[in-house]
């Protein structure tokens, strides 16, 4: 019998194998859904493993709170009263959870102990206590959990990012086109401060999707980096104008601006919960 159950939405399993292995290092046995063989019946076998489970975490992200499954098992964990709620975002959990004392797990990063109330809660429904193993002993090293922290907000991201940075792109070079156009009565430093303006703009609409519920040391280098574009869109477009006779540079600016459109709903697409 599994000690511990743990309830996660797909695109939160960097957290939730993280979380598995720190539990494991506790010596506690851990059951989730990698553990199951080809051709399983999932709401059978985790049905099954929920009602002989001791403990469930349920990780509440703003992508589970939207997931039917992870909201049942929840369900079936708190009707046995073993549900331990953790939140890794800052997402606010289903209505009927809301009552529940939810650990806020956000800060936590792997290769560092794992929060003291959460292993408490566990001890309290396993009857056991648990010394801290070697890993959690020390924590990770600066740079490392900076790694770690961006990798997992990569991992988790990854196409809602790639495809946001595209658009923002198509965006820095259609909003200074009106710069480029006017390029030679603008001081060259003047112009590049407007576009670094235009794309903090842009940057705040099309990249929020991307870094929604990430904490300032994981969005702030998104958010830097989509700016920067501004520049690299100026001259894009300045680019364009010098070049090309003006049915040529409107043909570019409609492609342009279908090409935002397209990526635009791409990345809030990838954004959707899954």
């Amino acid at each position: 019998m599994s000690e511990v159950f743990i309830s996660y939405n797909r695109q939160d399993q960097p957290l939730a194998e993280a979380m598995a292995a720190e539990l494991a290092a506790l010596g506690i046995d851990v059951w989730w859904d990698r553990e199951l063989l080809g051709g399983e019946d999932y709401r059978k076998k985790t049905a099954g493993v929920i009602a002989r489970a001791d403990v469930a975490i349920v990780i509440w992200s703003r992508r589970s709170v939207e997931s039917e499954w992870v909201v049942g098992e929840a369900a079936a964990a708190r009707e046995r009263k073993i549900l331990i709620p953790v939140c890794a975002d800052g997402a606010t959990p289903p209505l009927d959870f809301r009552s529940l004392n939810t650990i806020d797990i956000s800060r936590w990063v792997p290769g560092d102990p794992l929060p003291d109330m959460l292993v408490r809660g566990i001890a309290e429904k396993t009857g056991r206590t648990f010394a801290p193993g070697p890993r959690a002993a020390g924590g990770a090293p600066a740079r490392g959990r900076l790694t770690a922290m961006v990798a997992r907000s990569w991992y988790a991201d990854f196409e809602c990012i790639f495809f946001s940075m595209i658009a923002q792109g198509f965006a820095s070079v259609l909003t200074n086109i009106p710069i480029a156009i006017h390029q030679a009565k603008i001081d060259p430093f003047l112009a590049a401060a407007i576009a670094s303006v235009n794309a903090a703009i842009t940057a705040a609409v099309i990249m929020r999707p991307a870094v929604a519920g990430k904490r300032l040391m994981i969005a702030a280098p998104w958010i830097a980096v989509a700016v920067a574009t501004g520049v690299l869109g100026y001259l894009v477009s300045a680019f364009a104008w010098k070049t090309l006779a003006i049915n040529e540079f409107l043909t570019f600016v409609g492609f342009w601006a279908l090409g935002l459109v397209l990526f635009l709903d791409a990345a809030r697409r990838s954004a959707s919960p899954q």
